[in-house]
C-alpha cells in the first residue's frame, strides 16, 4: 500500500521540506521539514499507509500548539550543518593559502 508522510504533532499531511536555511537549500542538504498547519518542523515525518491514514484524525491546533511548537518542538541540526560546513570551507582555504606558500 502506498504510504504517506504526516506531521508528528498534528497529524497533517501538508508536510514540506523546511526551505528556511537558504546555505543548506544551495548545497541541497534538505534536513528538516515543516508542516504548514501547525508550523512543527522535524528531521523525518511520520510514514503511514494510505488506509490508516484516512481513520486518523488531524489533532485540533489549540492556542497552545500554535503557540509553543515554534519554541518547543524545532527539531534538526540545519544550522548546526551549515555552520560545519563553513567551518570547513574556511579551514580547507587556509590550508591551501599555506601550501602554496611552501610550493615556491
Amino acid at each position: 500500500m502506498k504510504e504517506v508522510e504526516i506531521c508528528p504533532i498534528c497529524g497533517s499531511r501538508d508536510v514540506t521540506f523546511d526551505k528556511s536555511n537558504k546555505l543548506l537549500e544551495a548545497i541541497s542538504m534538505h534536513t528538516n521539514y515543516i508542516c504548514n498547519r501547525c508550523g512543527n518542523t522535524f528531521i523525518a515525518p511520520l510514514e503511514v499507509d494510505e488506509d490508516e491514514y484516512k481513520e486518523l484524525k488531524e489533532a485540533p491546533l489549540t492556542p497552545d500548539i500554535l503557540r509553543d511548537t515554534q519554541n518547543k518542538i524545532r527539531v534538526g541540526g540545519g544550522y548546526g550543518y551549515a555552520l560545519i560546513f563553513i567551518i570547513f570551507s574556511i579551514i580547507t582555504i587556509i590550508i591551501a593559502l599555506i601550501a602554496g606558500l611552501f610550493v615556491r
